[in-house]
């Protein structure tokens, strides 16, 4: 059934009243809370179907325009059914809270949108003088909802992911800007209180800082001898964060949407080493039925993320090429280059193909 139909089937058992509506979105919330935490699937769609129906009708029928502005139906109930300022919001809640992995830590922002369990986690720095997961100190992440967990449980598992595939020092650039902006209120009563100063972490052993006026000749050599203490200091820091990742206890995979589809095929998705990069799969199952049509179709895998248990795919289709004015060949459309994130068990192997 397409998206409008379904939403119109729905919407006949729904209130007429706004108020209404919008205590059945929160009802939907809960139910799909409730459903991801259960590992029940069929109640997870359910809900998801109910909180999109709520949606279509408090906008007049349609999902055109559902989200125009901010008053529109879908921020007005996304903002009805928003956790508390602070506290770990449920699955098909909008909210922000604050995470702390190897002693670094993050201010979340969850974001839900409508159609789907497709979930938008954003990661800031809370400690400017500390290593993060990009140098900006803000890192955008887009995950299927983890069955079995909460919120907070997968944006752990996120960012530790990201912590074992890289972390790096806040840029100087960004640091200063990020100083200078306004904390939310609760953010503020961290203890201890979140660390804004652009400055680095303090001293440590070994070191001195110097702050003197010298002649140009001698601070030329001033500066080259700082800039290769900042760069051993970072060095080290990285080491020791690395070792504090590796001490970290390595949860079970999670169980994703979709694995249902995998369990009925009988395919082995709980053995990670049966994915790997440059590897032809065929789709087996997708996040929301909307996208049925896209069942069945081969694609690459370009990119894995062994921690959410995700994979990065372009479609299995070759590059197509133009001629430009200088009559040489250049590249029209690389498909390899667009990339969708699909879990581990809505993917089968091509193993006919090879």
């Amino acid at each position: 059934m397409e998206r409008e139909d379904l939403a119109k089937h729905l919407a006949v058992d729904l209130p007429d009243s706004e108020c209404g509506l919008l205590e059945t979105a929160i009802m939907s919330v809960n139910e799909l809370h409730n459903a991801v935490i259960s590992e029940n699937e069929a109640k997870v769609i359910a809900a998801v179907d109910k909180y999109n129906a709520v949606i279509w009708k408090m906008n007049g029928g349609t999902f055109f325009g559902c989200k125009k502005d901010d008053d529109a139906p879908g921020y007005v109930i996304e903002r009805h059914c928003r956790a508390s300022s602070g506290s770990v919001p449920k699955w098909g809640q909008s909210g922000e809270f604050a995470i702390e992995v190897n002693n670094i830590r993050a201010w979340v922002i969850v974001r839900h949108g409508y159609i789907g369990t497709m979930v938008h986690f954003q990661f800031h720095a809370v400690d400017l003088n500390k290593p993060f997961i990009s140098q900006t100190g803000y890192r955008s992440h887009f995950n299927e909802m983890i069955l079995g967990i909460g919120v907070d449980e997968a944006a752990r598992e996120i960012m530790e992911y990201f912590l074992n595939e890289k972390t790096c020092e806040i840029d100087e650039k960004y640091s200063n800007k990020l100083s200078k902006e306004k904390l939310p209120e609760w953010l503020s009563l961290l203890d201890p209180p979140p660390e804004r100063n652009s400055a680095k972490e303090e001293i440590p052993p070994g070191y001195v800082l110097v702050d003197v006026i010298l002649p140009s000749q001698k601070a030329f050599l001033a500066r080259k001898w700082a800039d290769e203490a900042k760069a051993k200091i970072q060095k080290d820091r990285k080491k020791l964060i690395t070792r504090q990742v590796g001490k970290s206890k390595k949860r079970q995979p999670q169980k994703a949407i979709g694995s249902d589809v995998a369990a009925a095929l009988e395919i082995d998705t709980k053995k990670e080493n049966i994915f790997y990069p440059g590897q032809r799969c065929q789709l087996i199952s997708v996040h929301h039925h909307c996208f049925e049509k896209d069942v069945g179709k081969f694609v690459i895998i370009r990119e894995l993320c062994p921690k959410s248990r995700q994979a990065w795919v372009s479609d299995d289709r070759k590059p197509t090429y133009r001629r430009n004015r200088n009559g040489k060949q250049v590249v029209q459309h690389d498909p390899s280059q667009v990339r969708t994130l699909y879990s581990y068990d809505q993917l089968r192997p091509d193993i006919e193909g090879g």
